[in-house]
C-alpha cells in the first residue's frame, strides 16, 4: 500500500468532513500528493481544523453542485485517483432538508462522475455511498451487494438513487463489469457500514453526542438504544477504500462494481452498548437516558454481507468492536487534555497501518 501510494496524485471530495479528513492525512502520510475539494468544515470544531489538514494539501473551497468549478479543478490538478466522499449524510437533516440532501448526493455525484470522465489522467474512482441504501424489511436481513436497493428516508433513498445513477454511468460511459468497449476510467461504488472514530463532531450522532457530553457536561439523550449497526472503525474502512482505489487502479474493470465493507454479522451492535461503551472508557463523566423516538424512518436492524470484500478484495477488519472503541476514546481524551491532535491522529494511522 505504502508504495503503490507513494507520489500518487488523489483528489478527494469532501476533505473538511470527518472521514475525508482521516483520508487526507492518511494519504499524505504516505507521500500521496492530495487534492481536496469541499465546503467548509460541517462543524464547529472539526477535525479538519483541529489536525491542520489543509497544511499539507491543495485544500480547495468549492460545491459539487457547481459543475464548472469542480470541472476546472480536477482538470487543474490532474489526479489519478478520485475518492468522492462529499455527501449531506445525517437522516435527520435529510428530513428538514430534502431538497439539499438530493441536490448534494445525486446531483453532486453526477457532476463529480462526469468531470473524472472529462479529465483523462483519472485511472480509479472510488464512489462512497452506505450500507444504508438497500430496502431494509426490518426481519433481520443481512444485505449482500446484489439486496434491491431502497429507503425509507430521505437520506438513504437519496443515496440509492446515487447507486443506481453510478451502475447507469458505468454501463453507459465506464469501464467496469458488463460494460464493452469502454476506456474511461473504473468506477466503484463503497456501502461502508457505521464509522466510528475521533474527530467526529456531527450533530445527532451517538459518539460525538458521548464526547461533548464528556467534555463540557450534559446529559447525552438516546433516540433509538435498541437499534443495531454494523459499527467500525475508520481506519478499517479507509484501508477498504485504499485497497479498492489500488485494485480500480492496477487491475481495472474487474473490481468496478459495487462492495460491502462491514464487520461479519457477529460483530452487530445496538446503540445502548456503544453510549455504555463509551462511558466506560471516558471514566464514567457522562450519563444518558432513553427518549424514544418513532418520528423518523431510521431502521432499527441493519448488517451487511461483506463476504465479497473479504474473498475477492483481499479487505477484513482489523479491529474488534472493543478495540474500535479504546482507539474512539482514547482520541476524545487526548483532545480533551490539549494534545496535538494532528501527531496523536497520524500516530493512530501509523500504528494501525503495523498491526
Amino acid at each position: 500500500m505504502l508504495d503503490f501510494w507513494k507520489g500518487k496524485r488523489v483528489f478527494i471530495s469532501g476533505h473538511t468532513g470527518f472521514c475525508g479528513s482521516w483520508l487526507a492525512l492518511s494519504l499524505t502520510k504516505m507521500g500521496s500528493k492530495v487534492c481536496g475539494y469541499a465546503l467548509d468544515p460541517p462543524t464547529e470544531p472539526s477535525l479538519f481544523q483541529i489536525a491542520d489538514v489543509a497544511d499539507d494539501i491543495n485544500s480547495v473551497h468549492g460545491d459539487i453542485c457547481d459543475y464548472q468549478k469542480l470541472s476546472e479543478e480536477m482538470s487543474t490538478f490532474r489526479p489519478e485517483v478520485v475518492f468522492h466522499l462529499a455527501a449531506q449524510s445525517l437522516v435527520i437533516k435529510s428530513y428538514d432538508n430534502p431538497i439539499e440532501t438530493y441536490a448534494t448526493n445525486v446531483i453532486g455525484s453526477l457532476h463529480m462522475l462526469e468531470a473524472a470522465k472529462n479529465c483523462d489522467s483519472v485511472k480509479s474512482f472510488v464512489n462512497v455511498t452506505t450500507d444504508k441504501c438497500y430496502q431494509n424489511d426490518e426481519l433481520g436481513t443481512v444485505f449482500d451487494e446484489a439486496a434491491p436497493l431502497g429507503g425509507n428516508d430521505i437520506y438513504s433513498s437519496s443515496k440509492a438513487c446515487v447507486e443506481i445513477l453510478s451502475q447507469a454511468f458505468r454501463k453507459s460511459y465506464l469501464s467496469g463489469k458488463d460494460t464493452l468497449n469502454k476506456v474511461e476510467y473504473p468506477m466503484a461504488t463503497v456501502r461502508a457500514g457505521n464509522i466510528i472514530a475521533g474527530g467526529d463532531w456531527a450533530e445527532n450522532r451517538i459518539i460525538p453526542d458521548c464526547a461533548r457530553a464528556y467534555i463540557n457536561g450534559g446529559l447525552v439523550t438516546v433516540r433509538n438504544p435498541s437499534s443495531v449497526r454494523p459499527w467500525q472503525h475508520v481506519l478499517d474502512v479507509l484501508n477498504g477504500y485504499m485497497q479498492l482505489g489500488k485494485k480500480l487502479y492496477s487491475e481495472g474493470a474487474s473490481y468496478a462494481e459495487a462492495w460491502n465493507l462491514g464487520p461479519d454479522t457477529s460483530s452487530t451492535f445496538s446503540v445502548e452498548d456503544v453510549i455504555m461503551g463509551m462511558k466506560q472508557r471516558l471514566d464514567n463523566k457522562f450519563e444518558y437516558n432513553i427518549e424514544c423516538d418513532d418520528s423518523n424512518k431510521e431502521s432499527g436492524f441493519l448488517s451487511i454481507d461483506s463476504t465479497k470484500a473479504l474473498s475477492k478484495l483481499g479487505w477484513q477488519r482489523k479491529l474488534s468492536f472493543e478495540k474500535s472503541l479504546d482507539l474512539t476514546a482514547d482520541w476524545y481524551r487526548a483532545y480533551n487534555e490539549k494534545k496535538d491532535m494532528k501527531q496523536f491522529t497520524i500516530n493512530q494511522f501509523v500504528d494501525y497501518q503495523n498491526s
